[in-house]
């Protein structure tokens, strides 16, 4: 099995712990980006593909020409399986009912939603630009347009993070009978703004028995 990954490196805002490669108020290079990888595939053309995912960043920072430019250039140079499982990665602030219209329009069968934490203080601490609200608004809408398949993406042993703290949003997530729950333990890497908080004590990471308890 092929699969094809294509990576989005905008994003609204840079997450405290993200060291991932994607960068906040760049969006008004997407057209240049999104040519740039349009061009990429034709060198690849007529390769099989499996599954396709779109990551990041913030795929869904993109608006909805740009989506529609890139899906059009993954299908005119590729060929899909017509069973394919096609993702695209959302933030809970960056889906409308008009941009999951047009998702769904595209082929997408399956949104990875990035909720985090169910908590807002756990939130607005890691940086994230939406509410425990909008990732419940954001489930719903996104079901409204035909995608049922979503899976959400949850985060645990954060600074100052309590079992009841985790256990809420547990909860709350299940509560939107996701498809599929991605957990992540946090880890702080060089480079990123907590990684500067914990060494000046701004932030303390969990212990080993804590991070372990909550896993």
């Amino acid at each position: 099995m092929d699969g094809l990954y294509i990576h989005i490196p905008f994003c609204v805002s840079k997450c405290k712990y993200c060291d991932f490669a994607s960068f906040a108020g760049k969006e008004h290079l997407a057209d240049k980006y999104i040519n740039a990888v349009c061009n990429e595939m034709q060198k690849y053309k007529d390769h099989k593909f499996d599954t396709v995912y779109i990551g990041g960043g913030t795929p869904t920072v993109l608006d909805c020409s740009a989506l529609e430019h890139l899906f059009d250039s993954i299908y005119d140079n590729f060929k899909i399986s017509p069973v394919s499982e096609i993702t695209v990665e959302a933030n809970p602030k960056t889906v409308d009912a008009a941009k999951a219209k047009v998702l769904k329009d595209l082929g997408v069968n399956r949104v990875s939603l990035g909720a985090q934490s169910m908590n807002d203080d756990e939130l607005k601490m890691l940086g994230r630009i939406h509410t425990a609200y909008d990732t419940e608004q954001t489930v719903d809408i996104i079901k409204n347009s035909g995608i049922n398949n979503i899976s959400l993406d949850l985060m645990y042993a954060l600074p100052g993070q309590t079992t009841d703290k985790i256990n809420n949003s547990i909860r709350r997530v299940l509560n939107l009978n996701p498809e599929h729950i991605s957990c992540y333990g946090l880890k702080i890497e060089q480079g990123t703004p907590f990684y500067q908080m914990r060494n000046s004590g701004k932030i303390t990471e969990l212990d080993d028995d804590a991070a372990a308890d909550m896993y």
